[in-house]
């Protein structure tokens, strides 16, 4: 119920609202200490504009027993229930706290959050000032906020004049003898203020615009003055980028200066991720062999880099190697320490950082190897495409335990024919072919892709040598020896249980359908390329010595190839013409895979590829006497073909012609007919 009522004797000026509740039970009021306490409880005089028809607790708006003030925090719009506490009195709060030997559970205090790093300070206008603003007009309000910004930067002048020139040198409607009055002028405003106006984003640019102009006087003014900071600039997110221009424009003097500077510093360096990729780009792109060395001796301890100083000779890894087991493991845990943060961050894209994971594992005893590789797990694809990174994602792989091999493998989901493409990244799926037991998971995330982008995979010689080791793993007449140890090195490790003629039959058999399917309809063009005629001798020849495992075939899909061998046989044949490409017969890497299946047919069993020579006709098999690599053919396929063959060859043959020829490959087949 709402009622309205004006106090007496006094002039109406405020019509207000009382809000009433219903009285409650009565309470004695003999027991409260003030006696008007009870009306309060549910009478408030609130404003008319107040809206009454919320349902809330009236409470006295200033309390009376109490003259501090209660300041009420702001409360977020959604706030959860607060937990209630059971009530105390003031005697059990008085009691003193009994210690035991019993560890008490606490709860976790929350992370204390520290704020950001303070960077560029920010421009605060106060409510009055934006008042004014609103008050000017654009003109005024552009030269008012001038003067703030002057006020809070003391080189500001200096800049916006630096900034007016250098947008007249860098247009390209300016004509050039007032380009090169600007570029005095910018050089004259600059000189003994340069380390004032290097780490600013604006002013920073211009330095970079000065490089570029490749003129040395202005080079050197530059670098002279700027070369005490080439630390920190470094660090730097702007000035960073004056040190790399003084790597691309810099004299090689000037270069070594620079290296000279990081010296002693290069793990400091390498742990902020604005220095690092300077350093990343100065050892990559900048550093001789030996200041490579000299660049990741530092990581190994403070001892190595204080050796190099002394003039000794720069330890590399192999030097590490050789010492005793325990001064190993103290230059693995050095080598971990600046990894362990490192590996998360953009520092895992970096050749530097690859070579230090490759000397960490080279070194690294069982534990410290288990912990890199539980950092590493998900990340291998990022860093397997160099030579010192594949060799670290090899030692990933051959190492970890079951799990983390399925990460591993996981991670290479949607980039394994990139992977497969690349000179050193094939590597690491070639070891995981060798050791992953898991062949159900290496043939859904890899295999699988394998064979969906076969086309692409064929065509790039990295992707050959992938194809060649799923069709005949570590096949000595194809693979270097290099690669094969360098491949055995993860033979015999804990966590790799299944037989291999195994492991390799199973993703053998993943592949062959679609590789076989795409063998036959691309037969001529594989044949007449020297790395994929190799594949298709390899995969279509019988079983050879030392296998790693048992090839088999479908029937289907070797008649399908071997009619596809007889059709680029079967093409028109003109000896010696040099208008049109060779004949399959004549001679290359065609005439070699051809003539080894020819050679070896005897051993393919049932399904033969002399079988489908036979049904060429017996004018086109006669057109090959003509040449000597002809005869051959016809004689190999007397010699290892099947009877059907002899017979087509027999009524081919021109036993007059043959007798006239003066090839030694007609007289062979001239014998061999004979002997039938």
């Amino acid at each position: 119920m709402v009622v309205k009522r004006v106090k007496a004797g006094k002039p109406k000026r405020v019509v207000k609202k009382t809000v009433v509740k219903k009285a409650p039970k009565e309470v004695d009021d003999s027991k409260k200490r003030v006696s008007f306490a009870k009306k309060l409880t549910h009478s408030k005089i609130i404003e008319e504009d107040v809206n009454v028809s919320q349902n809330f607790d009236v409470t006295p708006s200033k309390g009376i027993l109490k003259t501090r003030k209660r300041v009420a925090d702001a409360e977020p719009e959604t706030r959860p229930p607060a937990k209630t506490k059971p009530q105390t009195s003031d005697k059990e709060n008085r009691i003193p706290r009994q210690e035991s030997d019993e560890p008490q559970l606490t709860k976790k205090k929350p992370i204390q959050k520290f704020p950001k790093a303070a960077g560029k300070k920010k421009l605060v206008v106060k409510k009055s000032v934006k008042e004014k603003l609103l008050a000017m007009n654009p003109k005024e309000r552009k030269a008012f906020l001038r003067e703030l910004k002057a006020k809070s930067n003391p080189n500001f002048e200096l800049a916006s004049e630096l900034k007016v020139h250098w947008e007249k040198l860098r247009s390209s409607k300016t004509p050039e003898n007032v380009k090169e009055e600007c570029i005095e002028k910018l050089c004259s405003l600059i000189k003994g203020n340069a380390v004032k106006l290097i780490f600013a984003h604006d002013t920073s640019r211009i330095f970079e615009c000065l490089l570029a102009l490749k003129r040395d006087n202005i080079r050197d003014m530059l670098f002279n003055e700027l070369q005490p900071e080439i630390i920190k600039m470094s660090k730097s997110k702007y000035a960073r980028y004056f040190v790399l221009r003084m790597l691309k424009y810099g004299t090689a003097e000037q270069r070594v200066r620079v290296f000279n500077a990081f010296e002693g510093h290069y793990p400091s360096i390498y742990r902020t991720s604005w220095s690092a990729s300077v350093l990343e780009t100065a050892y990559s792109d900048y550093a001789s062999c030996t200041k490579r060395n000299e660049i990741v001796c530092e990581f190994y301890g403070k001892e190595f880099a204080f050796l190099k100083k002394t003039g000794a000779a720069v330890p590399t890894i192999q030097t590490i190697k050789a010492l005793d087991k325990q001064r190993q493991n103290e230059v693995a845990t050095n080598l971990y320490e600046n990894l362990e943060t490192a590996v998360g961050k953009e520092h895992i894209n970096h050749s530097l950082t690859h070579r230090l994971l490759s000397d960490f594992f080279t070194i690294a005893n069982k534990e410290q190897r288990g912990e890199m590789i539980d950092l590493l797990k998900d990340r291998v694809p990022q860093f397997c495409h160099t030579r010192d990174g594949s060799r670290a994602a090899q030692y990933c792989v051959w190492y970890g335990n079951v799990k983390e091999r399925k990460v591993i493998v996981k991670s290479f989901k949607d980039l394994v024919v990139n992977t497969v493409k690349d000179e050193f990244a094939h590597r690491v799926i070639l070891s995981i072919f060798d050791t992953v037991d898991d062949t159900t998971l290496v043939n859904k995330y890899i295999t699988k892709e394998i064979g969906n982008y076969i086309g692409d995979v064929v065509v790039e010689k990295f992707g050959q040598w992938v194809l060649h080791y799923i069709v005949h793993p570590r096949d000595y007449r194809f693979f270097h020896n290099s690669t094969v140890e360098l491949l055995k090195q993860g033979d015999g490790n804990e966590h790799t249980k299944k037989p291999a003629s195994e492991r390799y039959r199973e993703i053998f058999d993943a592949l062959k359908k679609p590789l076989l399917t795409y063998i036959a309809a691309n037969m001529e063009e594989l044949l007449f390329n020297k790395m994929t005629s190799t594949l298709v001798l390899n995969i279509l020849e019988p079983e050879v010595e030392k296998e790693p495992f048992k090839r088999v075939i479908d029937d289907e899909d070797k008649i399908a190839c071997f009619k596809a061998i007889a059709e680029v046989v079967g093409k028109e044949f003109i000896p010696f013409n040099l208008e049109t490409d060779p004949h399959i017969i004549e001679g290359g890497c065609a005439r070699f895979s051809f003539m080894n299946l020819l050679k070896r047919d005897h051993l393919q069993g049932n399904i033969k590829l002399s079988d489908y020579l036979a049904e060429l006709p017996s004018d086109h098999l006669g057109s090959f006497i003509a040449i000597n690599n002809g005869c051959f053919v016809l004689r190999n396929m007397v010699k290892s073909g099947s009877e059907k063959a002899k017979i087509a060859v027999t009524k081919a043959a021109n036993l007059k012609t043959l007798k006239k020829s003066p090839h030694i490959g007609a007289k062979h087949l001239m014998e061999e007919l004979n002997l039938k």
